[in-house]
């Protein structure tokens, strides 16, 4: 499966690959069953946006309202599978650079498969 999200602001990198290794953690080491799409995982990445801010950026520092709101993605860019292919062929084609990718096909031992374009 892949999964990719569009997000505008480099400054988030590392929250937004801390949501995507929780629903990878999700997808494969605890809840393997679980079918995921495009309005789950929209539920599920936002629910979690703000949480990965205050683990993997450590800033407590911002209001909290204020931070869920700059943080909250909407489903136009949010993308799985064929879809994550397109919108890598339309990215290479253009200056846009801050697409974030879980593919779980490149997850194995010394390879980390989630990665920005």
């Amino acid at each position: 499966m892949k999964i990719g999200i569009k997000f505008y602001d480099v400054d988030y990198t590392s929250t937004l690959k801390g949501v995507l290794k929780m629903i990878l953690m999700m997808l494969y080491r605890t809840n393997p069953e679980v079918t995921l799409t495009k309005e789950i995982l929209h539920k599920v990445i936002n629910e979690s946006l703000y949480s990965s801010y205050l683990l993997f950026q450590a800033r407590f520092d911002e209001e909290s309202d204020d931070i869920k709101k700059y943080l909250c993605i909407p489903i136009k860019d949010i993308f799985i599978d064929s879809e994550v292919d397109m919108e890598i062929r339309i990215i290479n084609n253009s200056c846009f650079s801050y697409f974030y990718v879980l593919d779980t096909d490149l997850d194995h031992p010394g390879n980390n498969p989630i990665y920005i374009l």
